[in-house]
């Protein structure tokens, strides 16, 4: 059910997990869906932009993801970058705005 499988794995697995494995044991469907499915892992990158923002530093915030990597332009604005992207989603769920954005 992991957000990177494939579609239909995804699809396969919500299916066994939802139907059968929830009625099944439903105390242990519930930890899998507050611990694993719908909890939110944070890398060490993550977590030195987060503190940053947290402290008021949005400059230094920026500069850390400019380090890291994340933050790359090109003529036409900010570059793709798929680990920007997922903390974007992270910040967001918190409550918080990178100032790139």
């Amino acid at each position: 059910m992991d957000d990177h499988a494939q579609h239909e794995i995804r699809a396969y697995a919500s299916v066994i997990g939802r139907e059968i494995v929830a009625k099944w044991v439903p105390i242990a469907w519930e930890a899998f869906v507050d611990y694993r499915l719908e909890a939110m892992h944070l890398s060490r990158l993550d977590q030195v932009v987060i503190n940053l923002l947290l402290a008021g530093q949005a400059s230094d915030a920026t500069e850390a993801a400019k380090s890291f990597g994340w933050i790359m332009e090109d003529g036409d604005g900010l570059k793709p970058n798929r680990e920007r992207s997922e903390f974007e989603i992270k910040a967001a769920a918190l409550g918080l705005t990178p100032t790139w954005l």
